[in-house]
């Protein structure tokens, strides 16, 4: 995440880090605008899972969990859908994250 080499595009034009991860809207903002101004350390979701990995955006956030996990992912991902409310710009598009007011 720190050099990403490589990330997806999905069809909303949603520039993706990781799965439900977006770093900018491609229809919105230039590809090397998006590029130039992501800074890992410093994102509000890379920069936890840098430091310390899923559990770091619990402690960070102070979210609620369960005692166990499939695994990373799933903790990873249950972390992000608890966040979503706060990070909408980021944490997209709906349909990762099995909405259902699609």
């Amino acid at each position: 995440m720190r050099e990403p080499g490589r990330c997806h595009l999905d069809p909303l034009g949603n520039l993706h880090i990781c799965q439900g991860v977006s770093l900018g809207n491609v229809f919105e903002t230039p590809l090397k605008e998006i590029c130039a101004r992501y800074d890992a350390d410093a994102h509000p979701i890379c920069g936890p899972l840098l430091a310390g990995g899923p559990a770091a955006l619990v402690t960070e956030y102070n979210l609620p969990h369960e005692a166990a996990y499939a695994d990373a992912c799933h903790l990873c991902y249950e972390s992000r859908r608890a966040l979503r409310g706060r990070f909408p710009q980021i944490l997209k598009p709906e349909q990762m994250y099995g909405d259902e007011n699609l």
